[in-house]
């Protein structure tokens, strides 16, 4: 059925990204960002496409922030290599980011719900859904 058939791919994905990296923001080896999903590269049912929403919202924030632009250019004139993981300790940026982040990706992931077909689809999505509203709740209004 096709109940099954949703059950079992939602299942074999939540066995293969066990234990893999989360979903990061990355330098681009050219001086600039992508997002490199890792676990969740090949999620289904539209999680992956949310995932890139989320990673996409940071690249945004850190391209308008004249702290944070050029993170991946190297002060002396060499990029930082493709891959390499962005990391910043500015707590009030970073919450800001993942605020507007966890924003996007709880609204995409709550679309991609409504368009679920299969109960397990469903049960899936609002399981994502809900990690990310509890996130979202603590980086826009935690203290």
């Amino acid at each position: 059925s096709d109940e099954e058939i949703a059950q079992r791919k939602i299942d074999e994905w939540k066995e293969r990204s066990n234990g893999l990296p989360n979903p990061v923001m990355v330098c681009d080896g050219k001086g600039g960002f992508r997002p490199q999903l890792n676990k969740n590269a090949d999620a289904p049912y539209g999680v992956a496409d949310c995932t890139r929403v989320h990673e996409e919202t940071h690249i945004v924030d850190f391209e308008a922030s004249e702290e944070y632009k050029n993170w991946c250019v190297a002060p002396t004139g060499y990029n930082k290599l493709d891959g390499t993981v962005v990391t910043i300790s500015d707590t009030p940026f970073y919450n800001k980011s993942q605020c507007k982040a966890f924003t996007a990706s709880t609204k995409c992931l709550e679309n991609k719900r409504a368009k679920a077909t299969t109960t397990a689809e469903k049960t899936f999505l609002t399981e994502r859904f809900d990690d990310a509203i509890w996130k979202q709740l603590k980086f826009c209004f935690g203290k």
